[in-house]
Order: C-alpha cells, then structure tokens, then sequence
C-alpha cells in the first residue's frame, strides 16, 4: 500500500529503467487510463506491446472470445524474461480475480509482474497453492532520517532547518519536497508551514478519493486526532458511516487503534 507522494511513480519508473538497462522488453500499463473492464484492458494491453514499434498495435477483433484475444496478446511477449507492469493498479481493482485467475496463468515463467497499488494485494494472491513465495508485497514506508536528510540536502535546505522539516513532514517524501521549496527563504517562519503543506497534500490526496462523502470523511480525520463510526455518523451521516470507515481504514497514510482512526 503506497500513499500519495511517497514515491511510487519513481520507483516503478526506475525498475522500468532498470529493465531496459539489462535489455529486458518491457510492457508497461498505466490502469488509470484502462476503463475496470476485461474489453478495455485487452485494448490497452495491445496498444502497450507495441507502443514504440514500427509494426503497429495487435489486431483486437471484439467478436472472439476473451480467450482467444489474451492468448495471442500473451504470445506477443518476448520468450525469455519480460516485465509486466501495471501502475496504478487499485484503478482497475473490478479485475483482480480475472488478472489473478485468467491472465497471469498464462504468462509465461520467466515473465515478471510488476502491479503498483496504494491498496495492500488482495487475499487471492497468496492463497492460490505455490504461489506463497512467488508473490512478494513491498511496502514503501517513509523515509529514514538520512534519507531525509539528504534530500533536504539536495534540495538546498539549511541544515538548521533539518530537525524540523523532519517532525513536521514525518519523512513524507512529498512533504520534504513541498516543505524543501519554502523552507529554503530563511526568512519564513516554519510555524507558518503546517496548515499550507496540508492543504497541498489534501488537494493531491482527494484527486484520488471515490466520491464526495469520500472527500468529507478524509477531512474528518484530517482533524479529528482519531476517527471512530460514530464520528463519522455525526458529521458524514449514519447510512454511510461504516463503509467510510472501512475506506478510511484501507488507506495507507491511516492506521488504527484501539481508540479509532488517525492519520499517519
């Protein structure tokens, strides 16, 4: 489960890079793009097998079966090692037991799937026999101090200002940034800082939220030092309280306690 800003895009970025360093041909999807249907995800993947070739994207005739699409779209990829990846895969959450079930069955090996979620995986991926050491899950948490640090560094920050870039950010690496590009006028004061960092982070945060009642609640807990079912009946409304809770509680920048919900 990765939030915003803690550096997703990057690191899929650079495994992508990484991949064709060691000439590893690589298929790379964008789920954001890709309507959560199987006639949409098949046309996307045809169009990403051959997105820089000169040969065009493979013929997609929507009146065979599923089947028989995927399997000359997976027979496309390279025999050897190939990587797979799908960025911003809790876009197209709808198709994880067909992905699951349907497409990585038929892949081949030596192909290496690469799905990039703020979402933690779903219970399937690891109850399917064999697969227990097969699907690793890779955390990004937030930076270590020295890693803070040194961005702070990179970014020209003053280091008497590291101590407390670091508490208010909590070694969020989107934070650092936007804290990083005013901290650096020595003449701001940092008390200043919190509420602009926060509206900054909210307005990338609730980009990604499913509805409005989704919007209210990430504000309830972005002000409330912990979030319970009742809280939430109180200022989102009873018919919705649990299923915002239970949102809430899925999200990676959130962790729960014995006394309810707070932000990380």
């Amino acid at each position: 489960a990765i939030s915003s800003g803690v550096g997703k895009t990057a690191l899929v970025s650079r495994v992508v890079a990484s991949a064709h360093e060691h000439a590893v041909p690589v298929t790379h999807l964008d789920a954001r793009a890709i309507e959560p249907n199987v006639a949409s995800f098949i046309t996307h993947f045809a169009y990403a097998r051959f997105e820089r070739s000169s040969e065009g994207p493979v013929p997609i005739d929507a009146t065979e079966p599923t089947a028989m699409q995927l399997d000359r779209l997976v027979r496309t990829l390279a025999p050897g090692p190939h990587l797979l990846v799908i960025d911003a895969y809790e876009a197209i959450a709808p198709l994880d037991t067909w992905l699951r079930e349907v497409l990585v069955p038929r892949l081949s090996p030596a192909t290496t799937l690469v799905l990039a979620s703020r979402a933690t995986p779903t219970i399937g991926w690891r109850a399917l026999p064999g697969w227990g050491t097969t699907v690793v899950e890779f955390a990004l948490e937030p930076l270590t101090d020295d890693e803070a640090r040194e961005l702070l560094r990179h970014h020209d920050v003053p280091a008497q200002r590291h101590d407390d870039l670091l508490r208010l950010s909590h070694r969020h690496p989107l934070a650092l940034v936007l804290l990083a590009a005013i901290a650096r006028d020595t003449t701001r004061d940092l008390a200043e800082l919190p509420l602009e960092i926060a509206r900054d982070l909210r307005s990338l945060i609730a980009r990604d939220v499913p509805s409005e009642r989704h919007g209210d609640a990430l504000d309830v807990c972005a002000v409330a030092r912990t979030v319970d079912e009742a809280l939430l009946a109180a200022t989102v409304g009873d018919a919705d309280a649990h299923t915002l809770f239970e949102w809430l509680a899925a999200q990676s920048w959130v962790a729960r306690s014995a006394r309810g919900l707070h932000l990380t």
